[in-house]
């Protein structure tokens, strides 16, 4: 629910969302009143229009007059009511969350990740020029104040574990078949380099520590696409030799790899993998092949 809900609060960061999906949104009475299949390119650029609708009046006397009301729709209106309705939502997904899950650490360092998703949220919005000045203004404001006040409120949790966090450092994924681990390393730094996955400046060290549950100082390049990325990261799970926060899985994946979407060329958001596509039969094939070490 909580990953759910931070995709929502991600979207205000979208022009497409926007300037587009959200528009559609804020039109809908309009196109409900005049009964057309679809709303004209040029609608979309409006951010108020009016609608005259007749209004039933009850009077004390149970006689009843007709009356012409006027409704009017402002955008900015719109963008405040919608945030701030996604906002509260994430608020009760969070505390969700927090009820499933009783290890300080975890808690700590999910807390920790949903704050740096929040920083890049508005870091992204800022910088998107695609987006109206008025409407960026409005999402901004909104936005700053409820990361500030998400931050504040529940920066303890990520005080309170972070003695916890330097001994259980759950921030990669544990390989729990060391005889052969070194054999294993070697081997997939190879398969995944040759298979053009990983960039070639990928080092042994940085597969070691992200089989064994340690933290990463760089993240490790992945260059093939998203599809083979989610389906790499799912296989690996499936493995009984390796274990994991199954829960926060693409959280963890994408803080120990730089995955670039190759349309928007930014490094690609968690909660983005979980509707990928599987990758062609071939590809799929080649990654089993690669995990064949891990049983």
């Amino acid at each position: 629910m909580i990953d759910e809900n931070l995709h929502r609060i991600y979207n205000y960061s979208v022009s497409e969302y926007i300037n587009v999906e959200l528009k559609k949104e804020f039109f809908e009475p309009y196109r409900q009143n005049y009964l057309i299949d679809f709303l004209r390119k040029d609608l979309l650029e409006l951010d108020n229009y009016a609608l005259i609708i007749n209004d039933t009046i009850l009077l004390s006397d149970n006689k009843a007059i007709q009356k012409r009301v006027e409704l009017k729709y402002n955008f900015e209106d719109f963008l405040s009511k919608k945030l701030n309705n996604d906002i509260k939502n994430f608020y009760r997904g969070y505390a969700i969350a927090l009820k499933f899950e009783n290890d300080v650490s975890r808690r700590a360092y999910y807390t920790k990740t949903l704050i740096n998703q929040l920083n890049d949220i508005c870091a992204r919005l800022f910088g998107n020029t695609d987006i109206k000045a008025n409407h960026k203004k409005v999402l901004l404001k909104l936005l700053e104040r409820f990361n500030e006040r998400f931050t504040n409120q529940y920066k303890s949790i990520f005080e309170q574990g972070k003695a916890n966090l330097k001994i259980d450092n759950s921030f990669t994924f544990k390989y729990s078949n060391l005889i052969h681990f070194k054999d294993v390393i070697n081997n997939l730094t190879s398969c995944l380099k040759r298979g053009g996955l990983i960039a070639e400046s990928t080092t042994k060290n940085q597969i070691t520590k992200l089989l064994l549950n340690q933290k990463l100082n760089k993240k490790i390049v992945w260059t093939g696409d998203i599809q083979e990325f989610k389906y790499f990261i799912d296989t690996l799970l499936k493995r009984n030799s390796i274990k994991s926060i199954t829960r926060f899985k693409w959280i963890i994946a994408t803080n120990c790899f730089l995955v670039v979407d190759n349309v928007t060329k930014e490094s690609i958001n968690p909660n983005k993998l979980k509707g990928q596509k599987s990758p062609t039969k071939i590809k799929m094939d080649k990654i089993n092949t690669y995990l064949n070490d891990f049983k």
